[in-house]
């Protein structure tokens, strides 16, 4: 502490210290000029830099000297220790202060380095102090830096609060409700804003976001009520229009871990939460430039839709609109990215965790307003309800066989609808369709399945564009065929005279 409190007094630079006016001397140290541990007058500004960073990297090394450690720990009383420790902790920030002063200070000057490089240092000696501080102590220090002016002595305190929410397993009660304490703090570094340091400000903003992302994580379960706060402020930081896309993305990371351990107690703020988020999604061409962000927009509806499906009725056509979206713009990353597996994951979640009547509804919506606009979502949109039909139970699948049937027929008139498009294009989106449907043939008894097959039977045979219908129905009798293997024959009777008659029409010898 003595060396600190003498490398506080030293001057800045030589010049700051007129050899008119006495040095400013430390209040252990001798008067007269001769017994000074370093004398300004006699040395260059050159040395007396060389002399701070000799004293501080001096000190970070004793501070994790192994024999050092060992002679602390024998030393008497804790209560002497602690007091000894939290005052030690206070003189190493007062003197990062003082050093971070004199970073901003000196941005300009050919000193730059040196200053930024002793700050470094002095975080340094900072983490070998905070090794050797009980948790008692170390929490209510932290909670007074996070208040402190200087930007960058805020964020560093919020890292040491970060290191030992990461490192550390077992907490007792006591600790972490004074961890819990500090929720508030955190909110008020996220809702900070100063024009003067703005960048800055965001780097703190996003630290003190993933800060109450760790406290949540590790005792949000057991404790919910102090995040319910938290996720009110996340969701305001990502409905307003103004807001910097990094902050953002930390804001969604801090929804999905927020909601994800709040659970029932997250469903009052769906009404914000949900729109919010799924504008978030809209702007494609932010996504696509931040991968960061995407991948922290998927992650939090992925999290939600994960925790809370039975409440995602109001927005469901919304989200499967955006689902099938992001599909095309997923495709650019590669099958094992992460935003790909998330998305896949989101998929599977819309598919498997709704009820058919919940579910089928919003599909039928969804394909009438993807069809014309946007006919590359139709395949995500069928991969959806094709692993929705493959989870469903026998008796749902029976009473909404007549609905599912309804749908395939609409939907099976996608040729006749797009004769004019690219043939090819077509064929790759009607081949989604086909699986779609044969996943369905692939659960139903014969009794159920003769019926349907009738009726698309009798459906290629009428219409006007009689040739894309029939095109169709070759495809799906194509298909069926190759699933049911020898059941088929029970059908393949009835369509071998109209298959004939259709190879008739088309041969050229014959016609």
């Amino acid at each position: 502490m003595k060396i600190i409190q003498y490398l506080t007094e030293l001057p800045e630079n030589k010049e700051d210290d007129p050899g008119t006016k006495k040095l400013r001397t430390c209040k252990t140290k001798p008067k007269n000029q001769d017994g000074q541990l370093f004398n300004v007058e006699s040395h260059s500004d050159k040395q007396l830099r060389h002399f701070k960073f000799l004293s501080v990297s001096f000190m970070s090394q004793l501070l994790s000297s192994q024999s050092f450690v060992k002679k602390i720990v024998e030393y008497g009383e804790p209560e002497e220790l602690q007091e000894l420790e939290q005052r030690l902790l206070e003189e190493v920030l007062h003197y990062i202060n003082t050093v971070a002063s004199s970073v901003e200070g000196n941005v300009d000057k050919p000193t730059a380095k040196f200053w930024r490089v002793l700050l470094s240092k002095c975080y340094d000696m900072l983490d070998k102090v905070n090794a050797l501080l009980p948790t008692e102590t170390f929490i209510p220090v932290i909670g007074g830096l996070m208040r402190n002016q200087l930007p960058s002595v805020r964020r560093k305190a919020m890292d040491l609060l970060n290191n030992k929410v990461q490192q550390r397993t077992k907490w007792q009660k006591s600790q972490i409700l004074q961890l819990l304490e500090l929720v508030p703090e955190l909110i008020a570094i996220v809702k900070c804003r100063r024009k003067e340091e703005e960048e800055e400000q965001a780097i703190n903003r996003q630290t003190a976001l993933f800060s109450l992302k760790l406290l949540c994580k590790g005792f949000g379960t057991e404790n919910p009520a102090p995040f319910v706060p938290v996720l009110k402020m996340a969701i305001d930081l990502i409905s307003s229009e103004k807001e910097e896309k990094n902050v953002m993305g930390s804001a969604l990371l801090c929804i999905a871990e927020v909601t994800c351990t709040l659970k029932a107690q997250a469903i009052p703020q769906l009404p914000r939460l949900m729109p919010a988020l799924l504008k978030a999604l809209k702007s494609k061409k932010e996504l696509v430039s931040n991968e960061i962000y995407l991948l922290s927009a998927i992650t939090a509806l992925l999290k939600v839709a994960e925790t809370l499906p039975h409440f995602l009725s109001p927005y469901l056509l919304e989200c499967l609109l955006q689902v099938v979206r992001l599909e095309k713009i997923v495709a650019e990353f590669g099958p094992t990215s992460q935003i790909s597996v998330r998305v896949a994951a989101l998929k599977t979640i819309l598919a498997t965790r709704l009820a058919p009547r919940i579910l089928l509804p919003a599909v039928t919506k969804c394909y009438s307003e993807v069809l014309h606009t946007r006919k590359n979502c139709l395949g995500p949109l069928m991969n959806i309800l094709k692993e929705h039909i493959a989870g469903m139970e026998k008796e749902h699948l029976i009473s909404h066989q007549p609905e599912l049937t309804a749908f395939f027929m609409k939907v099976l008139d996608f040729r006749t609808e797009h004769a004019e498009d690219d043939l090819e294009e077509v064929g790759k989106i009607e081949a989604y369709i086909i699986d779609c449907l044969i996943s369905m043939v692939m659960k139903l008894s014969e009794t159920s399945f003769r019926p349907l097959f009738f009726k698309l039977f009798d459906w290629s045979k009428t219409e006007a564009t009689l040739r894309d219908r029939l095109l169709t129905f070759h495809r799906i009798a194509d298909c069926i065929a190759d699933k049911l293997k020898g059941l088929f024959t029970l059908f393949a009777g009835h369509l071998v005279k109209p298959f004939a008659e259709t190879l008739n029409q088309v041969n050229i010898s014959k016609t």
